[in-house]
């Protein structure tokens, strides 16, 4: 294997590990907060946000899918032809209740680009080429 190929295999493993990380970590902070509070030892804890039930690794996970928060759905356009020229009513989007699907990846962009600037600095700069600090 050259190293190209090594290094690609490389953020495409850390890539796919940070995608299945993320929501369990999710998760994982949410029963840390719950231990916190239930706890009472010290401070009240305070947050920026209201923290949401832990419910175990599953319960939570579909809490903020389908339980948590609210989320627009855009309907599907409506397709017009030239023979048509009616103007019709634009719907508004429809709004589900929980985050759906997007709520256990929040905070994936600082995540990746934090993954992409090590990996890019690292292909950049050479790392271990000259065997030396600098």
């Amino acid at each position: 294997m050259n190293p190209t190929l090594f290094s690609l295999a490389t953020i495409i493993g850390q890539g796919l590990e940070f995608g299945v990380k993320l929501p369990i970590e999710t998760v994982l902070r949410r029963g840390q907060v719950q231990v916190a509070q239930v706890a009472g030892k010290g401070p009240a804890v305070q947050t920026v946000v209201e923290v949401g039930p832990y419910k175990g690794l599953i319960g939570t996970m579909r809490s903020i899918v389908y339980e948590e928060g609210e989320r627009s759905i855009q309907p599907a356009p409506v397709k017009s032809t030239a023979a048509s020229t009616v103007a019709r009513p634009v719907r508004d989007p429809q709004r589900r209740k929980g985050q759906g699907f997007e709520g256990l990846w929040r905070g994936w962009r600082v995540g990746m680009w934090g993954l992409i600037g090590v990996w890019g600095a690292a292909t950049l700069g050479g790392a271990g080429s000259k065997g030396g600090e600098f």
